[in-house]
């Protein structure tokens, strides 16, 4: 970004019912060494139902700076337990 740097963590908490959770946050940075949230609320979390059900996690940021396009490709699944549900790698676009 022209202002301060940006990165994207992965994180693991308890969502208001007590499960384990993992979803995608966004940092900022002024001086790329100390980071803070961007925000309090994920970037990408687990949806109520559906494919991202579970856990949503292990992330890459593509830019397409000419399209002035960024694509984030993820890993979720709906099962918490690794021989429950299924995993997929999803992908969302946002503007530069």
């Amino acid at each position: 970004m022209d202002d301060y740097y940006i990165g994207l963590q992965n994180k693991i908490y308890r969502d208001p019912a007590g499960r384990s959770r993992s979803a995608i946050f966004l940092l900022r940075s002024e001086d790329g060494i100390a980071r803070l949230p961007a925000r309090n609320e994920p970037l990408l979390a687990p949806a109520s139902s559906g494919w991202t059900s579970s856990h949503v996690y292990a992330c890459d940021c593509r830019l397409d700076e000419p399209r002035g396009v960024a694509y984030l490709y993820f890993n979720a699944r709906d099962g918490w337990r690794i021989n429950q549900g299924r995993e997929r790698i999803g992908r969302i676009a946002g503007t530069l």
